[in-house]
């Protein structure tokens, strides 16, 4: 085979590859938004037990959801509020620590986080 003859060959094979991926791309659709509430999607993944109470806890006070007695305690240990808020909050905050920063997070329930800050903990 000639130096033309395998630049050639290559060529099409590349070209041949590239028209694949294209096909499978446009074959490929995008998943559908998940239906359910957080709640859902934590119950989807796994995220149950009393390990995860705290954090079921949290999202409902962020979506407005009845809480039960227990909820409604930790709700009112961690806040210092004696209600939870009865309708969806319009933005949440989270300050998490993970030894090396404090990272702000905060954002809308109902979307994308607006951004988050992140702090070495000495500001």
């Amino acid at each position: 085979m000639s130096f033309d003859s395998r630049r050639r060959a290559r060529e099409l094979g590349r070209r041949g590859g590239l028209a694949k991926a294209a096909k499978l791309r446009a074959a490929t659709t995008a998943p559908k938004p998940f239906a359910g509430s957080m709640l859902d999607m934590m119950d989807a993944a796994g995220l149950t037990g009393a390990t995860w109470e705290a954090w079921r806890t949290f999202w409902r006070a962020v979506f407005g959801l009845p809480m039960s007695e227990a909820d409604l305690e930790r709700f009112a240990r961690h806040t210092g509020r004696q209600a939870p808020p009865a309708d969806p909050l319009r933005e949440a905050w989270l300050i998490e620590y993970n030894r090396r920063r404090i990272v702000h997070k905060s954002g809308s329930p109902g979307g994308p986080s607006e951004g988050s800050q992140m702090s070495d903990g000495h500001s």
